[in-house]
């Protein structure tokens, strides 16, 4: 299969699709949401199994109290990010997003090496 790209195409996509999230700064709340609780269940999943096997690890077996003092440390940091991570979303859902172009590229007067450009893919 022979797919040909035209980088002024891909281009204009993209710089229509920026123009469209800046007109609508919800859909980058939305997204951002989603995406803080899909991180946050994640990060929580795992601190949820970390307090569990700290709960079960017993100091002595085959425990050294450098490892369980390790995996506190790690607990304490997940925590932190989870903590810091929503702090920091809210902070950028309420400032609101700013929008950015993309830079222009060559003309067609200048045409460029990589104007268009042709990917192979195998089946």
């Amino acid at each position: 299969m022979l797919l040909k790209v035209r980088l002024d195409d891909v281009r204009a996509i993209l710089n229509h699709a920026l123009d469209t999230v800046a007109e609508h700064p919800e859909i980058l709340r939305i997204l951002t949401r989603a995406l803080n609780e899909l991180v946050e269940g994640l990060v929580g999943d795992a601190l949820g199994t970390l307090e569990t096997l700290l709960g079960s690890l017993e100091v002595g077996d085959t425990v050294d109290e450098l490892l369980k003092g390790r995996l506190e440390d790690v607990r304490d940091t997940l925590q932190e990010v989870l903590s810091q991570a929503g702090e920091q979303v809210e902070e950028q859902v309420e400032g609101g997003a700013t929008p950015q172009v993309l830079p222009e590229g060559p003309t067609a007067e200048e045409p460029s090496s990589g104007a268009s450009r042709e990917v192979r893919e195998e089946e």
